[in-house]
């Protein structure tokens, strides 16, 4: 690519990235940016392209020994946002940084206590970052991080925000304790907003209403590797649920866990 060359498909991120409405920038951030896109720019100069903008890093940024780079400037953003396209790009490099999954963990951390983890009421939802995260813990795959991720699971926020995270740990490891959790959050269906840390007042994206029922699609999913008639009994009670799809999605995971015990029964 010649460095005065912006693919057609990034202009439209670019302008977006302009306007303030592809990535949230706060204080220092667009300088920390233009300093990092400086060094990315100098070290590799062979790429023959002169980055300026976090689009252009997210979308073709260096992927071979750019990621000490990324590191050294992930933690002088103040906006999640910035960080979470920062733990993609680390994460897609071919070189790995030693302790990635620690510092994942400890990125996450921060973000949880960020306003970007409950977006404020009127505001959009903060799911291009806490999907960023739930697909870095399944790529990342590691065993040391599953007590604390299985901790984590406790609050339902966390079950609606790493599905995809709960389920790898389910299926791979299936420490008893998440399988508890996840029948608990099916068993107790009288949530309020204060459990999923919203408050009454103002309008929230996303809604109550969908947390709850995304939360009880990650829980049913995970406690599929749980087989039991105990578990059996608890997704068959929401094979009636008014969300049909919800409905649909018990029922078929039923009958796999009917499947599970019939073959456990019959090798006994």
């Amino acid at each position: 690519m010649e460095s005065n060359y912006i693919p057609k498909a990034v202009l439209d991120s670019i302008i977006r990235e302009e306007a303030g409405t592809a990535y949230t920038f706060v204080g220092n951030d667009k300088n920390i940016l233009k300093q990092m896109c400086d060094e990315i720019n100098r070290t590799f100069s062979d790429y023959k392209y002169n980055f300026r903008y976090l689009t252009e890093i997210s979308m073709f940024g260096p992927s071979v020994g750019a990621s000490s780079i990324y590191l050294k400037y992930i933690y002088q953003f103040e906006s999640e946002s910035c960080r979470a396209v920062l733990v993609s790009r680390i994460l897609a490099d071919k070189v790995k940084i030693k302790d990635l999954d620690r510092i994942v963990m400890d990125l996450y951390h921060h973000f949880r206590a960020s306003p970007y983890y409950i977006s404020p009421p009127g505001s959009e939802s903060s799911a291009h970052i806490y999907v960023t995260y739930d697909n870095a813990f399944k790529r990342l795959k590691s065993p040391k991080l599953v007590p604390e991720l299985v901790d984590l699971m406790k609050s339902r926020r966390d079950v609606f925000i790493l599905g995809v995270t709960a389920r790898m740990i389910a299926k791979k490891w299936a420490p008893a304790e998440l399988g508890q959790i996840m029948a608990n959050h099916l068993i107790n269906k009288n949530v309020t907003m204060a459990d999923v840390g919203l408050t009454e007042e103002g309008e929230y994206y996303p809604p109550l209403t969908y947390i709850v029922e995304q939360t009880s699609f990650n829980a049913i999913n995970c406690l599929q590797f749980y087989p039991s008639e105990n578990n059996l009994r608890i997704i068959m009670d929401y094979m009636d649920h008014p969300n049909r799809e919800l409905a649909k999605f018990a029922q078929k995971h039923a009958e796999i866990m009917k499947k599970k015990l019939l073959e456990t029964q019959s090798t006994k």
